[in-house]
């Protein structure tokens, strides 16, 4: 014990020496906490003492122990820092030594003394210093002061009992035991003291701790012992002290001093860390973490993140946590084990908040009715509660919005041009037969009738332009009352019958004087007999004005097919005008000459189409737009065709597009609603109007005609799946897209998945652009692969230079911020 006085004496002056310098420390304002709940304590203890004088003058650390006990009234001014009134009373001992004192008449002496001191300390809490839980459960602390102290001596024999006498004859005795009386209390006899000693202390609550503490008290006077002289190193008498006691400390009730001044071990967790724009929305969730023993019994936290962007601010909705006593709304945080518990909340997305931050400032309040979660601040401040902000903590960095850069090639469609390469026009002329003959006669029957001239005269007609042949086709038929093999051949016969007749017709065409035909000899002459005409029959029947025609109908459908002649020509007995009205037109040969309409060359139609459009016809300018590369030749043709056919949905509805390629968005509608009206509900128009307000990103309305255009027939999954990305929908807008490979928008979809290695794939095969090779550099950011951040994003900037503006504050480039590299690059 006398050899831990020591170590206590040497301490002191290394910790009061450390603790000035951490004073001035406090004064530059690096450790200072200015919401430290400060509160007055009162201590009380029990312990021994020990008396440390001359009694031993060789051996000053010598004394015997005796009983001891004191009080503490004290003020923690801060975590470190604090002042105490200190009263100590008790008694002490020492016993002359033989051994150690050379003066043989004074070795049988033993000196007591009651002694009390009253002293004002000032305490260090030495391991506050080092920490930021000043309210940890273990600590250690030291103290200096000076005092007042009282004392009443005497010295007796150890012998005897007997008080020692002095040489004089007077007793060793002062104080309340002598009859001169001392300036003390009492009579006792004073001097001045400097305590100083350390102490542990471990807080077995907030408000309790117990207490082991040990002190010397240096005196300015040698003479409480009555003995003059002692060991060279301390001339005056002193005294230790050393007690376990336990102390109460007044803190406040409310707790929000604490909770404010702990603050910052309350942990939130994000996710995401980086918050991200799914479409037009940004959700996130909170894991707020509060500590042990943290969270007021008796108050409550209105948590309201925030998100700052720019010069704005957008207060997110409230969560309420409240304390074990509190009532009414909120999650209960016990005090003992504190607790995780979750804040969760979605809200919308602006471009503006691209650049954001996400921020919580918690609101402490003492409730004096039940929380309410419906409350403002201004409401809790209203309602005149004890309030206290908490710390202001940055939760998130925000916001990525990578699947923006979804779109911007949502497919578009074009009306056909409706022009054919080839036209083949047909003519028909039918010559006609007696029964079971195959041979022609112009003044046989219905070919004598003014109908029958008529198509014969057109067929010779249209040979006689001129026109390229393509064919000529003989189909041939007989009436079906005869046998079947005999129709069969009946028909043949019928058909070289009538080709004979038409090779005739196109020779002697060729040979007239002024003929426009060239070499007729390569012309294709096909000849085909279809044998009875059942079909023709049928209908010409059902057709007919005979009375009993349905009948008949029955009776030769119902009869078996080697019956059907029979019943026909028993009809015919009954019926004659059968064969008259029904039959004899059967007997027939059908020539169709097949010729191709001259056209005007592609060369001659791309003139003419930015010549003289008005020369050509629809269709020809909208095939002429197909004719040229040139976007800007390609958009007047469009323009020229819409403007001199109003009338044609083609014409406008491929004005259209070439307006949204221009972006000029109010033309493109405007050309979409001439359309529209020329063609209502057509599927191209209803797909060019969803691109358009796509392009202006209404996606909600581009969603809308998407649909609608689908519904009518068209396939809209692409420009869905677009719409799916910028809902946030990823794995949808796959689904949509389908096997669609070497897309950006394919690609946007797997990244904002995570399937990096499949966004990679597609984006390699995919025609480099400014957005392939940003998406590339975004990727890369996300996975840490500095090296292609920095050259993909060069190539993206080189292709598009704009768009180093939005790498420079794009979240997605975070932890590029500070990079060197990507500084240069984005500057």
């Amino acid at each position: 014990m006398r050899k831990f006085h020591k170590l206590i004496l040497s301490l002191i002056v290394l910790f009061i020496a450390g603790s000035i310098s951490f004073a001035n420390a406090q004064e530059d304002g690096k450790k200072a906490k200015s919401s430290f709940d400060g509160y007055w304590y009162i201590n009380g203890n029990v312990g021994f003492t020990n008396y440390y004088g001359d009694m031993h003058p060789h051996h000053v650390m010598t004394g015997d122990e005796r009983l001891g006990y004191g009080a503490n009234f004290g003020y923690q001014f801060s975590p470190v820092f604090g002042a105490r009134a200190n009263f100590l009373n008790g008694k002490y001992q020492s016993t002359g030594d033989p051994a150690n004192n050379n003066l043989s008449d004074q070795t049988q002496d033993k000196f007591e003394s009651s002694m009390w001191d009253v002293s004002g300390q000032l305490t260090i809490d030495f391991t506050n210093i080092f920490r930021k839980k000043d309210d940890a459960i273990f600590g250690i602390y030291g103290f200096a002061g000076v005092g007042w102290l009282n004392y009443s001596s005497m010295r007796t024999d150890i012998q005897s009992g007997a008080i020692t006498k002095r040489d004089d004859g007077t007793e060793y005795r002062n104080g309340t035991y002598s009859e001169d009386e001392g300036s003390g209390m009492k009579g006792a006899q004073t001097a001045i003291t400097i305590p100083t000693g350390l102490g542990m202390y471990f807080n077995v609550s907030p408000k309790v701790a117990i207490n082991l503490e040990s002190s010397l008290r240096f005196s300015t006077t040698d003479e409480i012992d009555m003995r003059e002289g002692g060991a060279e190193e301390i001339k005056n008498d002193f005294y230790g002290y050393t007690s376990l006691g336990i102390t109460y400390k007044f803190r406040s009730g409310s707790g929000l001093k604490k909770m404010k001044k702990d603050c910052e071990e309350v942990k939130y967790e994000v996710t995401p860390e980086v918050l991200q724009a799914k479409g037009d929305k940004v959700h996130f969730t909170a894991q707020i973490t509060f500590p042990e023993k943290y969270f007021g019994k008796k108050s409550a936290l209105r948590f309201a993140p925030y998100l700052k962007y720019g010069d704005q601010k957008l207060e997110l909705p409230a969560k309420f946590f409240r304390g074990e006593k509190c009532t009414g709304d909120g999650d209960v945080v016990p005090y003992a084990t504190g607790g995780t518990y979750t804040y969760e909340t979605t809200f919308d997305y602006t471009p503006d908040m691209a650049s954001s931050e996400l921020y919580v400032l918690p609101f402490g309040f003492d409730p004096k009715d039940a929380v309410d979660a419906s409350n403002t601040e201004e409401d809790l401040v209203a309602k005149k509660y004890n309030t206290l902000e908490m710390c202001d903590t940055k939760l998130a960095d925000g916001i990525r919005n990578t699947g923006a850069l979804a779109g911007g090639n949502e497919s578009t469609n074009l009306g056909d041009h409706g022009y054919e390469l080839e036209t083949v026009i047909a003519k028909t002329a039918t010559l006609y037969f007696p029964k079971n003959k195959y041979n022609y006669s112009k003044n046989f029957g219905e070919n004598k009738s003014d109908d029958a001239k008529e198509h014969r005269k057109a067929i010779h007609d249209f040979l006689g332009q001129g026109w390229d042949i393509k064919d000529i086709t003989t189909n041939a038929y007989a009436s079906p009352e005869g046998e079947e093999t005999y129709n069969a051949n009946l028909s043949e016969n019928r058909a070289n019958t009538a080709n004979k007749f038409i090779e005739k017709e196109v020779n002697d065409l060729a040979k007239e004087e002024d003929s426009n035909m060239g070499d007729v000899s390569d012309v294709k002459y096909n000849g085909v007999g279809n044998g009875p005409d059942w079909d023709g029959f049928m209908i010409a029947l059902q057709n007919s004005d005979i009375e009993d025609k349905n009948t008949m109908i029955n009776v030769i459908q119902s009869a078996a097919p080697e019956k059907k002649e029979e019943e026909i020509r028993n009809m015919i007995l009954i019926y004659p005008e059968l064969e008259d009205d029904i039959l004899s037109p059967l007997r027939r040969a059908e020539i169709t000459a097949n010729c191709f309409e001259p056209k005007r060359s592609a060369e001659e139609i791309s003139r003419l189409a930015t010549t003289d459009p008005s020369e050509l016809t629809t269709e020809e300018l909208l095939y002429a737009a197909t004719l040229t590369e040139d976007k800007e030749a390609k958009a007047q043709i469009y323009k020229n065709a819409a403007k001199l056919h109003s009338d044609s949905w083609e014409a406008q509805n491929n004005a259209a597009v070439c307006a949204i390629h221009e972006k000029d968005y109010s033309a493109a509608l405007s050309y979409l609603d001439q359309a529209n009206s020329d063609s209502p509900n057509n599927p191209a128009v209803m797909n060019n109007y969803g691109v358009v307000y796509a392009k202006q990103g209404n996606w909600d309305k581009a969603e809308q005609y998407f649909n609608d255009a689908k519904e009518l027939g068209n396939d809209e999954n692409y420009n869905l799946g677009v719409v799916a990305i910028q809902h946030g929908e990823y794995e949808k807008a796959l689904s949509l897209f389908g096997n669609q490979k070497c897309d950006f928008n394919v690609a946007l979809a797997q990244a904002q998945l995570e399937k990096y290695d499949e966004a990679n794939s597609n984006l390699e095969c995919a025609t480099a652009t400014c957005k392939t090779n940003y998406l590339q550099a975004v990727i890369a950011a996300r996975t840490g692969k500095d090296s292609d951040v920095i050259n993909h994003l060069s190539k993206a900037i080189e292709m598009n230079p704009k768009s180093k503006n939005r790498a420079s504050t794009d979240k997605e480039f975070i932890n590029y911020f500070n990079n060197e590299d990507f500084i240069n690059l984005v500057k």
